[in-house]
């Protein structure tokens, strides 16, 4: 009965009605087994190649400790090492069904909460991702740690949300934090990605920083990437100008020689 009526309606009308269902089913995030309503859940995911993923170190009243405290406001919270790791940690918080707070630490830092951690099935890759994907909303405060979580995962997935949040994202700030997340996880492909952004991102703050992603990209990647902009006349002059800026606070020697070179040439 239904299909019947359908093949009634005229065919521009279905096509609007399939892109509305189409855009309305990846809004609503699907659950993320075994998330609760209250508390501290937690699962492991592979980790990117080469990923270094931080401990803290919690500061209160002048004293340190190395246990990651998820709850504890009244004590800043820095990173403290970094520990290579082929899996990466991620804890939500959610208070009345709501996420509250997002954390990727390193399975092996040591944390403790006001309520229990409770582990929950394994989850895989894609199916973490996605569901962290929809936590990313203009003016949330869980999208920097959601992006942060996202750049830790292995896999193809993971660096697609990336690139596609340093696209098009309506939020600057948020394509700024796809931006350096890719290039701190020294993720393939970053490079060009950053290049896009120089070249067509409409926020100049954003052209920016991405030139700051850029240094951030392990040796000669980081350096060919910051000459290239720097070379590159079709850049706007506070884009080149930062480019030469993260090529001065390199230890390189290869960046000081080309510096050098540049203070001789005039």
């Amino acid at each position: 009965m239904i299909n019947q009526s359908l093949k009634k309606l005229p065919r521009a009308l279905l096509l609007v009605l399939l892109v509305l269902a189409i855009i309305y089913s990846e809004a609503i995030a699907a659950p993320l087994p075994g998330l609760g309503d209250d508390g501290w859940y937690t699962w492991r995911v592979e980790a990117v190649d080469g990923n270094t993923i931080r401990c803290c170190t919690n500061w209160n009243h002048g004293d340190a400790t190395r246990t990651c405290n998820l709850d504890d406001r009244r004590s800043s919270t820095t990173c403290g090492g970094s520990q290579s790791s082929d899996e990466a940690q991620i804890y939500v918080r959610t208070e009345a069904g709501e996420v509250t707070k997002i954390r990727t630490l390193s399975p092996q830092c040591p944390v403790d909460a006001e309520s229990s951690i409770q582990e929950i099935d394994p989850i895989d890759n894609a199916t973490s991702v996605d569901w962290l994907n929809s936590r990313i909303s203009p003016g949330s405060d869980l999208s920097e740690d959601a992006i942060a979580a996202i750049a830790a995962h292995a896999g193809t997935e993971s660096f697609a949300v990336l690139r596609d949040t340093a696209r098009s994202n309506n939020d600057a700030e948020t394509r700024e934090q796809a931006l350096f997340r890719m290039a701190a996880t020294a993720r393939s492909g970053s490079e060009a990605e950053i290049f896009r952004a120089i070249a067509r991102d409409p926020s100049q703050k954003v052209r920016e920083e991405a030139v700051f992603a850029m240094s951030l990209l392990p040796g000669e990647r980081g350096l060919g990437g910051l000459i290239a902009v720097l070379e590159n006349r079709s850049y706007e002059m506070r884009v080149r100008e930062q480019a030469l800026f993260w090529l001065a606070q390199s230890d390189s020697d290869e960046a000081f020689d080309y510096v050098d070179g540049l203070l001789g040439a005039n």
